[in-house]
């Protein structure tokens, strides 16, 4: 009878310290007040996707020409079929079914994109984000 409850008890202090050390890896963010930010907050623009071609090819596989690319036409034969610099733009933050009649009622995917600029010390970086709500 002794050597089960031992048994437990080894198991729970393994575990125990387990997840001790696992949790004791995540780096914590610290200062946050202080940090510079940048706001992204204003004009995006945004691609309505109702058939899912922004991700998924027509067999539903990721494409590798999603719109998360936001690649540009090199040819004219490329099949190219969208172009965030000329679609529309709503405000963010906010919710698009009162920016846009069409997507009053919408359910689906759709995908924002916006540019801006990142001052670093050591160098300039531009910056995307794209960000698609299912």
């Amino acid at each position: 009878m002794r050597k089960p409850v031992r048994f437990l008890t080894a198991l729970a202090v393994a575990v125990f310290a387990a997840a001790t050390v696992q949790a004791a890896e995540v780096p914590l963010v610290g200062n946050v007040l202080n940090r510079q930010t940048t706001s992204l907050n204003g004009k995006w623009h945004y691609i309505i996707d109702v058939q899912e071609e922004g991700y998924y090819d027509y067999r539903m596989n990721p494409t590798r020409w999603g719109f998360f690319q936001n690649t540009k036409p090199q040819r004219p034969e490329d099949l190219i079929e969208y172009d965030f610099d000329k679609a529309a733009t709503m405000n963010i933050p906010g919710d698009w079914n009162t920016q846009d009649e069409r997507l009053f009622f919408y359910e689906g995917t759709v995908w924002f994109k916006t540019s801006f600029q990142i001052s670093n010390l050591k160098s300039q970086i531009k910056g995307r984000c794209s960000i698609s709500a299912p």
